[in-house]
Order: C-alpha cells, then sequence, then structure tokens
C-alpha cells in the first residue's frame, strides 16, 4: 500500500513542477524504473525515494518515515547546515553536521556527498585545503552525476545535494584563484537554478549562497560595481522571500563593495541599518563581528544610536 502511495504522490508532484519522467530519473534511476514507481509496481530503495524527492524540491513528505529516520528531518538540517557555510557560521555548522553524524546515516549515498562537501567547505574555509580535496568532491558529484565536469551546461533538474556540491566545488575554484572557472561554474547554477523556479526547496536554500558567491568572484576580479549589483539583487530576492535574516547578513558584502568605490555615507548607513536589523533579530554574535568589520576595515565607530568615520 505504501508504494501505491508514494508513487501517487511523486508522479503528481512530478506533473505539478513540469518534470518529464526523464528528467527527474537522471541520475537515480532509470526511467523505466521511475514509470513503475509511479504506477505502483516496483518499491524503491531508501536511498531512491530520497533522492527523488529531494530534485522535487518543496515536497511535504512527512508521512515518510524509513528507518526510524524521517526523510524531511534530514533535508531541514542539511538546508541549516548549508545556510550556516555560506553566512561564516562556521561553529553552528558544525554542531549541525555532528547532529546529523550521530543519526547514522551517513552510510547512505545520498548522506556520504552531503557529508562529505560540507566537511570540505569547512576545510577551504579555514584554508587547509589541497588538491585532494577537489579530487574528493568530483568524487561525490560523480557518485549521481557520473560524467560531471565544470564546463557542461546544466540543463537537467538538480537535488539539493548537487546544486551544493556545486557550489563547494566553485568556492574551491575561488579561493585558488581559478576565478574565471568558478565564476562560469556559478552563472550556469544559477542559470539552472532560475529556470527551475518551481523547486522551491533548492532555490530558497542555496540561490542567495549561489548569488553571494557569483557576487564574491566580481569582487576578487575587481568589479565592485557588478558584485554591488549582484548584492543588490540579492536584497531584493531575500526581502520578497522573507528571509530577512539574510538581508541583514549580506550587509557586510554590499558594504565593503561600497567602500571600495567610495561611497562612504551610503556605506555608514548600510552597516548601520544592518546592524541594528541583527540585534532585532537576537543575531548578536553577527552584529558584533560587523560592529569590529565596520571600525578594522571602514573605519567607522559607533556611538549610542548613531555611527561616525574617522
Amino acid at each position: 500500500m505504501m508504494v501505491q502511495n508514494m508513487g501517487q504522490i511523486i508522479r503528481s508532484e512530478r506533473i505539478k513542477r513540469g518534470y518529464t519522467q526523464e528528467e527527474l530519473s537522471f541520475g537515480i534511476c532509470t526511467t523505466a524504473t521511475l514509470s513503475r514507481i509511479e504506477c505502483g509496481l516496483h518499491n524503491p530503495t531508501r536511498a531512491i525515494i530520497r533522492a527523488v524527492l529531494d530534485k522535487l524540491g518543496n515536497v511535504d513528505y512527512n508521512f515518510v518515515e524509513l528507518e526510524g529516520k524521517s526523510i524531511s528531518e534530514v533535508s531541514i538540517k542539511k538546508q541549516r547546515i548549508a545556510k550556516y557555510l555560506f553566512t561564516e557560521q562556521i561553529s553552528e555548522a558544525r554542531k549541525e553536521l555532528e547532529l546529523l553524524q550521530s543519526k547514522q546515516v551517513s552510510e547512505e549515498l545520498l548522506d556520504q556527498q552531503f557529508l562529505g562537501a560540507a566537511n570540505a567547505f569547512v576545510d577551504i574555509y579555514e584554508h587547509k585545503y589541497s588538491i585532494s580535496t577537489y579530487h574528493d568532491l568530483l568524487k561525490l558529484i560523480r557518485l549521481t552525476i557520473v560524467n560531471y565536469n565544470q564546463k557542461q551546461e546544466l540543463n537537467y533538474i538538480l537535488t539539493f545535494n548537487e546544486t551544493f556540491l556545486i557550489l563547494v566545488i566553485a568556492y574551491y575554484e575561488l579561493m585558488t584563484s581559478n576565478i574565471e572557472v568558478g565564476k562560469d561554474m556559478l552563472e550556469k547554477l544559477l542559470s539552472s537554478i532560475r529556470k527551475r523556479t518551481m523547486n522551491i526547496g533548492i532555490e530558497n536554500a542555496l540561490y542567495s549562497s549561489a548569488e553571494k558567491l557569483y557576487a564574491y568572484a566580481w569582487f576578487l576580479e575587481g568589479n565592485y560595481k557588478k558584485a554591488l549589483n549582484v548584492l543588490d539583487n540579492m536584497i531584493q530576492y531575500c526581502t520578497a522571500s522573507g528571509s530577512i535574516d539574510e538581508v541583514a547578513l549580506v550587509a557586510k558584502e554590499k558594504a565593503i563593495c561600497e567602500s571600495k568605490l567610495g561611497y562612504m555615507e551610503q556605506t555608514k548607513e548600510t552597516v548601520l541599518n544592518s546592524y541594528y536589523a541583527l540585534k532585532a533579530m537576537k543575531l548578536y554574535r553577527a552584529a558584533e563581528c560587523l560592529k569590529s568589520y565596520a571600525a578594522k576595515y571602514l573605519k567607522l565607530e559607533f556611538h549610542a544610536t548613531y555611527m561616525i568615520g574617522e
């Protein structure tokens, strides 16, 4: 009975999002296998179910409990970890990673992908990476996209794991001075995500992270105006989607670009508004980091309810 219900739900969600069976099954199973699952003629493994639901995005699949672990619970943890990593909240990400690993889900292929990519991100952030980090990331993404390479167009649906892995690989390229390669990867990824606007689960969790890295790529090239334009678009997106914390957290990058362009008055306003927004949301650590950054690099000093420059 569960197979029949599962197949009906997968088919309904696939049609709702406008995907063909070929698109949805790519990198997971054969089209024939997906067809049999939808018809209730095949009992899929836990890994296949999770991969399909992951690809479909924001699906309410709390009804699925396999081996005592809720798929939606794992998915939520993955999204939270990705958000922490891309907002430089590394200690919080570590805690969530430890919790996820303690659930003993790391034997699953899909969890190997995500946990490997998340740990690689931390290594890159802490400058503990090497060429082996890069090769490990390629091995992880090729678990589901067998012939993946950075130059290929992303004309197929990506799972959360695959999107996250591409972001981490692009981050590696930027941090190893392969800026053009990383920027090209991010442009292709953003184009793919924008085309799949129905895939809300991936979009909300990783779209802003991709935009932030893309802005960083332009910043590394010294094109501060382009970076500022990307960040402004990101703020509009985050505001429209209700991610007010993201709006406040991206202000540091925006302030850096404004200061590089000599927009000091605008920079003061950006930093001040973000500082009090972060405090209002009780993100005290982020607020203090922004305050320290403003004092050290922008020569801005806070006084009570206002801020002055040196």
